[in-house]
């Protein structure tokens, strides 16, 4: 009789196995099935998606300009002009950017924008070069030329931050605003969008 329940349990086991695999699977299809479908073509657009490419929105720019400086003592003072070369980096914070006027229909929004600013300047010190130095006063006849070591390393020290100001001017922040336009315009039609990008003049 014993045999006889042992052979029947195992005989059964089989079947419960069956039963709850079937189970199992029954409760996930009815899970899947209670679940509202995403439409890919009715999905929102964020900020967040926009960050995918927050790097190609950085523009190195190829920069030079001239600086002068000059430094004064009691008796005279001394002058350089420096030819200076190098690149700054220009790009948008999307940190402050935000959608507005979104038509999910449509599918159409305008996306606000901070106004680009320079970062990561550099200067090319090899292409750089003094252009013209002169004393005045009694430097000039003074033994030693102190000075002019002196007022080309200032004028080095200056070169950086000359650059980061060039690269504000109006052409080239119109130049960087056209090229991140472009790219954010490319990528939000990959995502099915057409946006307009308006730029936040307070910033």
């Amino acid at each position: 009789m014993r045999l006889f329940k042992r052979v029947f349990m195992w005989a059964l086991l089989p079947l419960a196995v069956v039963l709850a695999v079937a189970g199992s699977g029954y409760l996930a299809w009815a899970l899947l099935m209670t679940r509202a479908p995403v439409d890919p073509a009715h999905a929102g657009i964020t900020v967040e998606q926009l960050t995918e490419v927050s790097e190609l929105l950085v523009l190195r720019l190829e920069l030079s300009d001239v600086i002068v400086t000059r430094i004064d003592g009691y008796t005279g003072g001394a002058q350089a002009a420096l030819l200076v070369k190098g690149d700054v980096y220009v790009g948008v914070d999307l940190a402050q950017a935000h959608f507005e006027s979104i038509d999910e229909n449509r599918r159409t929004a305008t996306l606000v924008l901070p106004q680009p600013t320079a970062s990561g300047s550099r200067v090319d010190h090899e292409r750089s070069r003094i252009v013209a130095l002169d004393e005045t006063g009694l430097w000039k006849v003074l033994p030693g030329n102190r000075a002019l070591p002196a007022v080309v390393n200032k004028a080095m020290a200056e070169a950086q931050g000359a650059l980061t100001a060039a690269a504000g001017a109006n052409k080239l922040r119109d130049r960087a605003c056209r090229h991140s336009e472009a790219v954010l315009a490319s990528f939000c039609s990959s995502l099915g969008w057409r946006i307009k990008v308006v730029w936040d003049l307070e910033t």
